[in-house]
């Protein structure tokens, strides 16, 4: 005797989508939908496998996916609502009549005037064996592939006016897109909805008045922001009222739609996506996003991050495009040295390092045939005469003419880059000199590209302004070419930064506090700007070889804490000032001297700790001051 049952390996297999690490979760894809569709989703995948084993003995074990299922179906109504599983099970409950008597279900209706309701129900399916069943097997027939738009292209008839020419196709989406309560659709709209079709077969003319007089869209590759180029400015052109409108993100994508909006004569914000995700609202989609995004701007719950000028972001662009080349150059010298040293040629050993003009005399008489070592060493310049047998030494290897060929190429390149990188230089100063904000002042008061600069303007702080690039260039480690970087990425409005430490957290200079009880853990430091923390952490290292209290205090912490924490420390230190700096033009920088903390030091309290670590080895001691 055979019987048809239900396997329970199927109940188990069709009750996982519906759990979360073993427990009931509700599904995010299906927030987004009416209560009409997400009872219909639950109850077709429920519906279409009871009815596929109704002919089974132990029919009634589905009622195991039954619970499984209902719970996910409410837990889903109630986060899209912003409710209790309670609320919604009240809510949806309904009472149907069946075959075997009444039976409860969760029920969703959608009412639609002068027609009947939509209604999608959940459960309310007797779990009872039906005996009286039809089984036929005949084999499925083949799917019929539909042609009718191949057929009304083939036509070449117009739909719309009638008439026969070379025809173009128009889309919708949906036809419920095509009617607005209250108002009367075109007539190429109604004869669309008529047919119950959403392709309509048109003419030229005839798909260009459909898109309201201009031409149809082609499939051609226009990317986002080219289009807004286009049409915005269409919008809110000249003479047009102020508006203001919100972006997300921080890709080159993002930044372009920036720019295009702007130029638009929009009062832009760019917000990052964090702000905007940690505060309540509508499901994420790119339809409510935009809306929800809108509503928040309004409401002026964002904060919009720091996007420089447009005079500010072209020197950005000169000056990374400078430290890029840099960073290859530096590249070619260790190519270079990388070269020389499979040749057995040490020259880095005796030379500080290749970028000096002894060594590269050497190298390009090396490549231009000379071979004797001393005659190579007699091409060092000042101290390295000193190193001439050393030199010589190092000099004796295995050069050919194959090594001279690749390291001319490199001197080529390297001097290419030079040129590149002199050329960059020179753009980045003519831009900071054109900006009015980067000017000194006079001492009679006048300002220009040239104030400021003169020696008697410097020698009076109090009656005249140093331009920008001067005053942040007297601080240690820092050049004219650095201090244009710094204002490249910070600007030159420090409004935008209320205090040094807010300018300090967007740098990505200062570790964020992880604290719990009484355990201190070292925190971590944000993303932050990483060219502007490369350029501080370049002064930062030129100010540590100095004489000064940056320098002190970059030794001072190196001794205790190593050096990655003293270059960050100092940096931090740079960027401080220069906020100051850029804070009140009339500012200048004053250092405090390597003997700072020196001169700050209780000598009292230093001495005492002495005497207590000596005598607690056992040892007395008698303290005599120096004459």
């Amino acid at each position: 005797m055979t019987g048809l049952r239900v396997p329970r390996d199927v109940i188990t297999a069709r009750q996982a989508p519906y759990r979360v690490h073993g427990t009931p979760w509700y599904r995010p894809g299906l927030l987004n939908l009416d209560d009409l569709q997400i009872v219909s989703t639950y109850g077709q995948e429920y519906r279409g496998l009871v009815q596929y084993y109704l002919l089974a003995g132990n029919v009634h074990e589905l009622d195991r996916l039954h619970r499984t299922a209902q719970v996910p179906m409410l837990k889903t109504l109630a986060c899209k609502h912003r409710s209790t599983v309670t609320k919604m099970a009240r809510k949806h409950k309904a009472i149907i009549a069946t075959d075997h008597g009444p039976r409860a279900c969760y029920e969703a209706r959608k009412e639609r005037p002068g027609r009947k309701p939509l209604v999608a129900r959940f459960g309310g399916i007797p779990l009872r064996r039906q005996r009286n069943a039809v089984i036929d097997d005949r084999l499925p027939a083949p799917p019929i592939r539909r042609r009718e738009l191949v057929t009304r292209l083939l036509r070449g008839e117009c739909e719309w006016c009638g008439q026969r020419a070379t025809v173009e196709t128009h889309q919708v989406r949906k036809l419920a897109n095509l009617t607005s309560p209250g108002q009367q659709p075109p007539a190429w709209a109604a004869l669309m909805a008529k047919m119950r079709r959403k392709t309509l077969i048109v003419c030229a003319p005839c798909h260009q008045v459909i898109h309201g007089g201009k031409p149809a869209a082609t499939c051609t590759s226009t990317s986002l922001e080219s289009r807004m180029h286009r049409k915005v400015p269409a919008r809110f052109g000249p003479g047009a009222a102020r508006k203001r409108a919100c972006t997300t993100g921080t890709s080159p994508a993002a930044y372009r739609c920036f720019y295009v909006l702007e130029a638009a004569g929009l009062a832009v914000q760019l917000v990052n996506a964090s702000q905007a995700k940690s505060l309540p609202g509508r499901p994420k989609t790119d339809k409510a996003d935009a809306m929800w995004l809108a509503r928040l701007t309004e409401l002026g719950l964002l904060r919009a991050s720091f996007v420089p000028p447009k005079t500010i972001r072209d020197l950005r662009d000169y000056t990374r495009m400078r430290t890029r080349l840099v960073q290859e150059r530096t590249r070619c010298f260790q190519r270079m040295e990388k070269l020389l040293e499979s040749a057995l040629v040490k020259v880095s050993s005796v030379a500080s390092k290749l970028t000096t003009i002894s060594a590269q005399d050497m190298i390009r008489a090396m490549a231009a045939g000379q071979r004797d070592p001393q005659v190579l060493a007699s091409l060092a310049r000042t101290a390295m005469r000193a190193k001439r047998a050393e030199l010589a030494e190092a000099l004796d290897g295995m050069f050919d003419d194959h090594h001279g060929e690749l390291a001319t190429m490199l001197l080529d390149q390297i001097a290419f880059l030079d040129q590149r990188i002199a050329a960059l230089s020179a753009r980045a100063a003519e831009l900071t000199a054109a900006m009015p904000a980067a000017w000194g002042i006079d001492g009679d008061g006048t300002t220009g590209p040239d104030a400021g600069a003169e020696p008697d303007a410097a020698a009076e702080p109090d009656a005249a302004a140093l331009p920008a690039v001067t005053r942040l260039a007297e601080i240690p480690g820092i050049s004219p070419d650095l201090a244009r970087a710094i204002i490249a990425e910070i600007g030159l409005d420090m409004s935008r930064f209320p205090t040094a430490a807010h300018l300090v957290s967007w740098a990505g200079l200062c570790p964020s506090a992880r604290q719990s009880g009484p355990r201190t853990r070292a925190g971590r430091k944000g993303q932050g700007n990483t060219w502007l923390r490369g350029v501080l952490g370049q002064a930062a290292n030129g100010a540590a070889r100095t004489q000064t209290f940056l320098s002190e205090r970059y030794h001072r912490i190196l001794r205790r804490r190593g050096k990655a924490k003293a270059q960050v420390a100092v940096a931090r230190s740079i960027l401080v000032i220069i906020w100051h700096l850029l804070k009140d033009p009339a500012a200048r920088f004053t250092d405090l001297g390597p003997g700072y903390y020196q001169a700050r030091l209780n000598t009292d309290r230093k001495l005492n700790n002495h005497i207590r670590q000596i005598q607690a080895l056992g040892f007395e001691v008698t303290i005599t001051k120096a004459a």
